[in-house]
C-alpha cells in the first residue's frame, strides 16, 4: 500500500518540475555595446556578426534597451561586425572588426579615429599649454 502511494507521489511530483524556468550560465560570450557620440545607448540596432571568412551572417539581431549585443563565437580569427539603425534623418552604418585569441578572448578590436590618436592629442595638448604657460610668465616678466 505505501509503495503505491509513494510512486503516485512520486509521478504527480515529476510535473511540478516541467513548468519551472531552468538556466546556464556559459562562459566565452563577446558582447558589443553601441552608443551614440554622447555616450546615449542605442536600442533595437540592427547587429549582423559575420565569422572569419563567413559571408553569410553567423549572428543577428537587435540591440537591447542598454544598446547591447551579444554572441558566441566558435572560432578565433577575425570577426567582421555590421550595426545598422535609421533615425529620422536617414540610416546610420557602422563596420568593424573583432580579433579573438585562441581561447575566443578579444585580443584586439577597431578603434574609432578619435580613439586612435586620443593619446596622441593628449601629448601635444599638455605640450601646448605648458609651452603657452612659460610664454605668459616670460612675456609678463619682460613687461615689467
Amino acid at each position: 500500500m505505501f509503495k503505491k502511494y509513494f510512486f503516485a507521489f512520486l509521478i504527480s511530483s515529476m510535473s511540478l518540475f516541467a513548468h519551472g524556468i531552468f538556466y546556464n550560465v556559459v562562459e566565452g560570450a563577446i558582447s558589443v555595446h553601441i552608443s551614440s557620440a554622447n555616450n546615449i545607448s542605442i536600442s533595437d540596432a540592427k547587429v549582423k556578426v559575420f565569422a572569419p571568412g563567413g559571408n553569410l551572417p553567423y549572428a543577428k539581431g537587435y540591440t537591447d534597451i542598454n544598446g547591447n549585443f551579444a554572441f558566441m563565437p566558435d572560432s578565433a580569427g577575425i570577426w567582421h561586425v555590421k550595426v545598422s539603425m535609421s533615425s529620422d534623418h536617414g540610416s546610420h552604418d557602422k563596420e568593424f572588426n573583432i580579433e579573438l585569441s585562441d581561447d575566443y578572448k578579444v585580443k584586439d578590436f577597431d578603434k574609432l579615429p578619435i580613439e586612435r590618436y586620443l593619446g596622441i592629442l593628449s601629448i601635444l595638448g599638455i605640450i601646448f599649454g605648458i609651452f603657452g604657460a612659460f610664454s605668459f610668465f616670460q612675456r609678463k616678466k619682460t613687461i615689467r
